[in-house]
């Protein structure tokens, strides 16, 4: 019996999972709110403070990566075929192709060269994000800060969305939005642990060692996971529904 979810196949479900692991190891959102927490204990703020501006980011991260997962999946059901339940090959031909693209890239581009826990971002994308990231006060100005990193963040999590959204599509539409808000829930919860860590009291020091120490791991862990996801998304595409 072809057990489902969401009216996806458990096949396929299992590439969700991976796609979730790649996109919690990504570390924008979680260096730009170390850094606004960083800021917000500088000047004292309340755990209460704390955990509204922190609670607003993981919101804004949320809803954010929700809407592009959705939209992404929408795109991609305008190449699907007749067939109902099936992923056109002309998407598995993208996601083959894109996804250990984003893989590699992940593996020699995405921290930069020396100490330290700096990423790929240009220099004036991150000026703008640690800008706003020191001046934000309010749950508002949380949300918007959280959306904007996973819009610079993007290009990256393309690897992992392509591979949900190739997913998601072959559920039906009604079930759509509820499947990329779980998906997003779930991919925030480094936030959401980060948060909770520091307002119960710990530094935002340990976080930093933390990422320091696994940068190494949590990118080439994700790397060679998307490599072996898009083998597998491969063989469900042009092997075994062929």
């Amino acid at each position: 019996m072809q057990h489902s979810f969401f009216g996806i196949d458990a096949a396929y479900l299992l590439l969700v999972l991976g796609a979730l692991f790649v996109h919690a190891c990504y570390q924008l959102s979680v260096s730009v709110l170390t850094y606004m927490s960083s800021h917000r204990l500088s000047k004292r703020a309340s755990v209460r403070q704390l955990l509204s501006t922190g609670t607003g980011y993981a919101i804004g991260v949320i809803g954010t990566t929700s809407l592009l997962l959705v939209a992404l999946a929408s795109m991609l059901s305008y190449l699907r075929t007749p067939s109902p339940g099936e992923t056109p090959q002309l998407v598995g031909i993208i996601v083959s192709g894109v996804v250990p693209v984003v893989g590699l890239l992940t593996m020699t581009a995405y921290y930069r060269r020396g100490a330290g826990t700096q990423l790929w971002l240009p220099r004036q994308i991150t000026a703008y994000l640690l800008g706003r990231a020191k001046k934000t006060e309010s749950f508002v100005e949380a949300s918007m800060l959280g959306a904007a990193t996973v819009i610079g963040e993007s290009p990256f999590l393309a690897g992992p969305l392509l591979i949900a959204g190739a997913t998601l599509m072959q559920g039906p539409p009604a079930s759509w939005t509820w499947f990329a808000i779980l998906y997003s829930m779930f991919a925030a919860l480094p936030l959401v642990i980060v948060t909770l860590y520091l307002t119960s009291g710990h530094s935002v020091a340990r976080v930093q060692r933390w990422r320091e120490d696994n940068k190494q791991f949590l990118q080439w862990t994700s790397s060679i996971a998307l490599i072996l996801l898009t083998i597998y998304f491969a063989v469900l595409q042009f092997g075994v529904n062929r």
